[in-house]
């Protein structure tokens, strides 16, 4: 039924116009004879007309159909189908079907091998090829399997902000420290003096700021646990032991070390000693040196950054190290500290 339909929509409307001519030129008249008056009774054929008619019924059928399409395919955009035969006697004639809820297809001209279409939705469509010529044989058919993907996820937005360029990073201190007791052998109720060398590593002078000597803490200082040497063991009145040296109106250079002592700083002003009025120290270990905890730069001041009182490039060395001998070296400075002026409050 498909053959028949496509053979009386396109072939017999072809066929006709093409006995209509036969019959005219049968009918011809030559100028002559119009000029002259002169009518030929007989209608005469001409060889090559019948000859056509004859090779309509002699015409081989179309093989070897198949189809092809362009790469990639994507949904909203067409594709490019062809159609393609390996025989078949001219002219051939198709009609597509691309599977989705559009009708079939004749390309124009009918017999152009090519023809686009587009899919606005995803899935796998069955996109079929008709192809017939002059020929008695059954309707020529292929198909295949076409597969549009969904549409790609959009892009994110993007926000494009203004390029920061850091020319250079400015100079900051780094303190670090280690300690030794005296005799190093001395432990716990055993009499012993505490030296402390504090070392500035950093590329900018470091001053006013606090170092604490913590005795058996409740809570060990820590970079996030900044705090007094009492506030780590119940109150100054709770705590038996606690040091606190402070460091102000006297900077440590870049590159310089300063060195502390366990003595009052008043009764030896040649030495830098702890600051009387903020510690409690008999000379006498408390404890065994396994829980002595001294930190550099313990106590914040009012800026809310929780760094202590000197913004260091690495806050996360400032617990000193416990050694056996503290090496003087030419930097080293012992000095009479007095000054509070830049001080953290206590």
């Amino acid at each position: 039924m498909k053959k028949l339909r496509f053979f009386v929509v396109l072939i017999v409307p072809l066929v006709m116009v093409l006995s209509f001519n036969i019959i005219l030129a049968g009918f011809s008249i030559s100028p002559v004879q119009a000029r002259e008056g002169i009518i030929q009774p007989e209608p005469v054929l001409h060889p090559s007309s019948v000859i056509s008619g004859i090779d309509l019924l002699a015409a081989d059928p179309v093989t070897g159909l198949a189809i092809t399409h362009s790469t990639p395919v994507n949904i909203d955009e067409p594709v490019y189908f062809t159609g393609t035969v390996t025989g078949g006697t001219e002219p051939i004639f198709f009609q597509w079907n691309f599977g989705d809820s559009t009708a079939p297809v004749n390309p124009t001209p009918p017999i152009s091998r090519t023809i686009t279409h587009t899919y606005d939705l995803a899935g796998m469509y069955t996109v079929t090829l008709n192809a017939t010529n002059f020929s008695m044989s059954p309707l020529a058919t292929a198909s295949i399997q076409l597969t549009i993907p969904p549409a790609p996820a959009p892009e994110p937005s993007e926000i494009f902000l203004p390029t920061l360029f850091k020319l250079h990073t400015l100079p900051e201190p780094d303190l670090i420290c280690t300690y030794a007791l005296d005799p190093p052998t001395a432990g716990m109720g055993d009499q012993a003096l505490i030296t402390v060398q504090i070392t500035n590593k950093g590329g900018l002078k470091a001053d006013g700021f606090w170092v604490d000597a913590y005795f058996n803490p409740t809570n060990p200082p820590s970079q996030n646990n900044l705090r007094r040497w009492q506030d780590a063991c119940g109150g100054f009145n709770s705590c038996t032991t606690g040091i606190a040296w402070g460091i102000g109106d006297a900077p440590i250079a870049p590159g310089s070390n300063r060195i502390l002592v366990s003595t009052n700083d008043d009764e030896d002003p040649n030495t830098n000693g702890y600051d009387p009025d903020y510690t409690k120290w008999t000379g006498y270990l408390p404890t065994s040196p396994n829980n002595i905890y001294i930190y550099v730069d313990s106590i914040n001041n009012n800026d809310g950054l929780n760094d202590g009182a000197v913004s260091e490039s690495n806050e996360g060395n400032n617990l000193c190290k416990k050694v056996d001998e503290i090496e003087m070296t030419a930097n080293d400075i012992i000095v009479n500290q007095h000054g509070r002026s830049n001080l953290p409050a206590r």
